[in-house]
């Protein structure tokens, strides 16, 4: 269950002032006693700038000085003052410049605390910009038990009522508890029949001095694990006890790990499809380290986080800048509250060997704490980072699960059932080719790669697609603009900032494509890329019922699908087609089927039917471009493919 972190104390960290008496062991220059007078004024002021420009100056003038203990002092000590006025300032690029040289210091004199706190503030701070581009390729197959061989699977709570098109449900249990057996009997073979993989979170509601229990109690482990076998063609997760590093009653790290592996020891020779799976929470306590629970390989099977965005720590405001960047950046509230980045720490340890899911999670659109105050915007940003990054940066996420529970005692409402905005963009962001679609035992279609440096293409390359991650500390979701040697080609407002560069008119040869992050006209993160277009030209050709098409245009490949225009291929079907430009959409009919096509969308419909897209439709040119599978399927015609001459042969037998 989701935590709020009320077992954190908020940590303030003051830096030390190091007075003129500390340095009687070491005979300072006299050219820093003045630097250090209008210092020691700017920071009585609170006037940020001036304490960048004379705390500078003053670690400037002793320069020249041996690193000792006075020196390293008073370099620290301003470092550490001057990064949090660059904060104070929105300079958060500046700060993370500085860190760095600040954390090396703070180091030298063993300043855990405050090493802490910074190399979590250069973490946020630096910001980040890559291209990713689309490959249907599995990336990342760990054989795992219940792991798909590609896509993210999604779903949420088992009492969630608005997510029609969900392959994956949350069941809570608390540990010793027998009280919901009866309903799990009645879900899992119902969940069994739907194909909807289910995670059993198994709670210990005494947390730490439950463990003692849960040692106690291999028949309610054998009970469970009875229930479970009713159900043994159903992939299912058990996650025992979430989020021990945030727990109150906090665990022995030993105990926790004995408790999870006579846990792990019985479900697994009891129950072949289960996968065990270790959860934490993405923001531990502070200065723990999450990684003391972990029981070892051999008795896990999935790692799971659990990750919130919230606009408030806590769900209160702050208004000190100070301890609002301290909060934040610990604890991935507010402007450090990026899904993506809260994540990465668990992922960078286990990602390499383990599939990862994200337990449970969700984005605080309303702040209980404070009247109820409307956060939907911000919160429909968090989603889009999540649901979008998360898959794009790692594959081994393969599944996202949310919750959408109303919890009226809580400070912030993360439910999508309370928010019907944030339901739709959920709706919508969970049908991307990146999850998996239709029951749990599909894939996904797509998976992202980051791209070098450069970019190739061929001649006969029309549309390359790219994807853009970036992460800018203050700004969630800034403009994105890309240019090709050097003009305007396209800017974007909302993440994933996907674009098709139409390289069909590039010359042979090499080009520039440079891509801008910005916000409010101040750049904040840019990067260069070379486009490098292949001489070598063999276009595609269309063969109708052996009547090659001439008058088509060509088609051509995109995210490895073949596209084909709609138009031509229908009309020579027998299909009447409409254009609908208000909607971007294609109607496709004859007197026993309609096909409807939105433009840019992987959801198409066939009588009424949605049917899931493997590519979305293009319109280039004024031509609308269709994957010749789907169109094949929905106009019962037979598609093969010479690759030799690089033809779509397309065969209908209902052609007169």
């Amino acid at each position: 269950m989701k935590k709020l972190f009320l077992n954190i104390a908020f940590v303030f960290i003051m830096s030390v002032l190091v007075s003129q008496s500390c340095f009687a062991a070491y005979k300072f220059p006299n050219a820093l006693w003045p630097k250090e007078d209008s210092y020691r004024k700017a920071l009585e002021s609170k006037d940020h700038a001036r304490i960048i420009e004379t705390g500078l100056a003053s670690i400037d003038s002793i320069k020249n000085e041996p690193d000792n203990e006075s020196t390293c002092n008073l370099r620290a000590s301003h470092y550490e003052r001057i990064c949090i006025a660059y904060e104070a300032l929105g300079m958060y690029n500046e700060a993370a410049q500085l860190l760095p040289t600040a954390i090396k210091y703070a180091e030298m004199l063993d300043w855990k605390d405050v090493t802490y706190v910074q190399k979590a503030k250069l973490f946020q701070y630096t910001p980040v910009l890559d291209l990713y581009t689309p490959t249907p390729n599995m990336l990342i197959d760990f054989g795992a038990r219940n792991e798909p061989d590609m896509g993210v699977l999604h779903g949420a709570n088992a009492e969630s009522e608005v997510i029609s098109h969900s392959n994956m449900s949350i069941f809570y249990i608390n540990f010793g508890e027998d009280v919901m057996f009866p309903l799990l009997k009645t879900y899992l073979p119902n969940a069994q029949r739907e194909a909807k993989a289910v995670e059993i979170a198994l709670n210990v509601g005494k947390e730490g001095s439950g463990l003692y229990e849960v040692l106690q109690s291999a028949y309610y482990i054998e009970q469970l694990c009875s229930i479970i076998n009713q159900s043994q063609d159903l992939p299912i997760y058990l996650r025992f006890g979430a989020e021990m590093n945030v727990w109150t009653d906090r665990p022995d790290p030993a105990l926790f790990i004995e408790a999870f592996r006579f846990v792990s020891n019985i479900v697994r020779a009891n129950c072949p499809n289960v996968a065990m799976v270790w959860s934490v929470n993405a923001a531990s306590g502070y200065m723990e380290d999450m990684n003391a629970y972990y029981p070892g390989d051999e008795y896990v099977d999935w790692v799971g986080v659990s990750a919130y965005a919230c606009k408030y720590f806590l769900g209160q405001p702050q208004t000190d800048s100070e301890q609002r960047h301290l909060s934040d950046t610990l604890f991935y509230a507010g402007d450090g509250a990026n899904l993506e980045i809260a994540t990465s720490e668990v992922i960078a340890k286990y990602g390499s060997r383990k599939p990862i899911m994200i337990a449970e999670g969700g984005v605080g659109h309303t702040v209980r704490s404070l009247g109820n105050e409307d956060q939907t915007a911000w919160a429909l940003t968090e989603l889009r980072r999540a649901y979008c990054y998360i898959p794009m940066l790692f594959p081994q996420v393969k599944l996202m699960a949310y919750f959408d529970v109303i919890r009226p005692y809580e400070a912030n409402d993360f439910s999508l059932i309370q928010n019907q905005a944030v339901k739709q963009e959920y709706n919508r962001l969970t049908k991307l080719p990146h999850f998996v679609q239709g029951n749990c035992f599909g894939n996904g279609t797509m998976s992202y790669t980051k791209a070098g440096n450069t970019l190739s293409c061929n001649a006969d390359t029309v549309l390359m697609p790219v994807y853009t991650y970036v992460h800018t500390y203050g700004t969630s979701e800034p403009v994105i603009e890309y240019y090709l040697d050097g003009e305007l080609c396209s800017v974007q407002y909302q993440i994933p900032y996907n674009i098709d560069i139409n390289v069909a008119s590039l010359s042979a040869g090499s080009h520039n494509l440079r891509v801008v992050a910005s916000s409010g006209g101040k750049i904040l993160a840019e990067k260069q890329y070379s486009i490098e277009k292949s001489a070598q030209s063999q276009p595609l050709n269309i063969i109708l019922n052996n009547v090659a098409l001439n008058d088509a245009k060509a088609p051509f490949i995109y995210m490895s699908k073949t596209l084909v225009p709609v138009r031509i291929v229908s009309e020579k079907m027998k299909y009447k087609v409409d254009w609908d430009g208000t909607q971007r959409k294609v109607t496709i009919s004859n007197k026993d089927t309609v096909i409807e096509l939105f433009i840019e969308s992987y959801t198409a419909y066939v009588n009424g039917v949605p049917v899931y897209l493997e590519a979305p439709a293009k319109l280039i040119g004024g031509t609308t471009f269709v994957p010749i599978r789907f169109i094949s399927e929905a106009t019962n015609s037979v598609v093969g493919w010479d690759g030799t001459t690089k033809t779509v042969i397309i065969t209908n037998d209902y052609i007169e």
